[in-house]
């Protein structure tokens, strides 16, 4: 078996990008750095594209073909709203709401399609893998886009 754009996980019979893209967005650097450690333990040669504000954040996503985005606080904006600026840009990419209180409503209904509390920061690493992995599932990829 040819295996070109990512290693092949034997339990789960699927490629996974061998250098994926995150897109970290916190306005706080230390906030960051503990979203992002464990994503690099999962993924050691991920591309991590880190923005502290909104502006910088929808630069790189107009202009970078990112796997994930992983997005906890931005100075003037709810998470929820955040989330609904990221999907105008990019209606298919993964997004995983972070926030230290429970907006798992919010963040669902904004068009997240994960929510982690903060003092979960150690998990998303797994948390990424997994929404890689449903989008890689062949069924996934059979689905229409809407």
């Amino acid at each position: 078996m040819l295996e070109l754009f990512g290693y092949l996980d034997a339990s789960y019979g699927m490629a996974l990008p061998l250098h994926p893209i995150f897109l970290v967005v916190d306005h706080n650097a230390d906030s960051r750095l503990l979203l992002t450690k464990p994503i690099l333990r999962r993924f050691p040669g991920a591309i991590m594209q880190e923005c502290e504000t909104m502006e910088a954040s929808l630069a790189a996503l107009q202009r970078t073909s990112v796997d994930a985005i992983v997005s906890h606080r931005v100075i003037g904006y709810d998470g929820a709203t955040t989330v609904q600026m990221f999907r105008r840009v990019n209606s298919h990419v993964p997004i995983v709401m972070v926030s230290g209180i429970d907006r798992a409503r919010e963040a669902y209904a904004a068009g997240a399609n994960v929510f982690v509390n903060f003092d979960a920061w150690l998990t998303m690493g797994a948390v990424v893998e997994q929404i890689l992995r449903e989008r890689a599932t062949p069924e996934a990829a059979a689905e229409p886009v809407a």
